[in-house]
């Protein structure tokens, strides 16, 4: 490439070799009037050169279509347009506009609604590591959305979720173990999802934490503990948890609702927003 001696002839050079056809400096051009870097933001001649590229298979000069279609960046939005730039990209296995082809399937923004296409573009964006991604389709397969309900694809996917930090991907992970569904049951298990999502401020994770330490069935009882997470689900406004800590706090002595609450204020101020 050119050494740029100055910027004025970085611009000559890439206005004659995108003239030429190199979709590479047509991109480079583009993003010059894109930006107003070096010449004057000019949006629409900024389109014809990310044309020039994208028509040559330049996935970001696809992608910058799309996002100037989609936002309206100094042209008119057109979400037809946005979804076929953003369905080019996608084919060449850009996550991002793999995620946003999946989103305007089933939402039927700049397409028809299409729930079954939004699970197959889910499912691509999935397998190229989208937490987002892997808990949409999780949730599609556990509810029947686009397909058939299936159990151990929807228990696959929320699990790829949850093990990337997805908080509600860990809170389904735990509830799936709870009940069985889709993998074998697994209370212990169950507790430790639900753990991870409660720690990280989901209130039915939470809720669930302090119900299962509570009742004492399916893992050993642990009333400090339960106190403890009632009683954050009740701060968030999780009235049943309430009413939870107040029947659970019959069963415990003055002294074990004294440290519980403390336990209750160091997590409190601990995770301070």
């Amino acid at each position: 490439k050119l050494i740029k001696k100055n910027d004025e002839e970085a611009l000559i050079w890439n206005i004659k070799a995108a003239e030429q056809g190199d979709p590479e400096i047509q991109l480079q051009l583009a993003d010059m009037y894109r930006d107003g870097k070096i010449i004057k933001r000019d949006i629409n001649e900024a389109l014809i050169w990310y044309l020039k590229s994208a028509e040559q298979d330049t996935e970001e000069a696809q992608i910058s279509i799309a996002e100037i279609y989609e936002h309206g960046t100094g042209a008119q939005k057109n979400y037809k347009e946005a979804f076929k730039w953003h369905i080019k990209a996608a084919e060449q296995g850009n996550m991002e506009s793999q995620m946003k082809v999946a989103h305007m399937y089933f939402e039927g923004v700049g397409t028809d609604k299409n729930d079954h296409e939004a699970l197959k573009w889910y499912v691509m964006a999935a397998g190229n590591g989208n937490e987002d991604a892997q808990f949409k389709a999780g949730k599609m397969y556990n509810e029947g959305i686009g397909t058939e309900v299936d159990p151990k694809k929807a228990y696959k996917l929320y699990k790829e979720a949850g093990e990337q930090g997805n908080v509600k991907a860990e809170f389904e992970v735990g509830f799936m173990y709870h009940k069985g569904n889709g993998v074998h049951q697994n209370y212990k298990k169950a507790l430790d999802w639900y753990l991870k999502a409660a720690e990280k401020g989901n209130v039915e994770g939470q809720f669930k934490v302090g119900t299962m330490y509570a009742d004492g069935g399916e893992v050993s009882p642990d009333y400090k503990e339960a106190y403890k997470w009632l009683s954050i689900a009740a701060k968030k406004g999780k009235w049943i948890a309430f009413e939870g800590k107040e029947m659970l706090s019959k069963k415990m002595t003055k002294k074990e609702i004294d440290e519980s609450k403390k336990l209750t204020e160091e997590w409190l101020l601990e995770h301070k927003p």
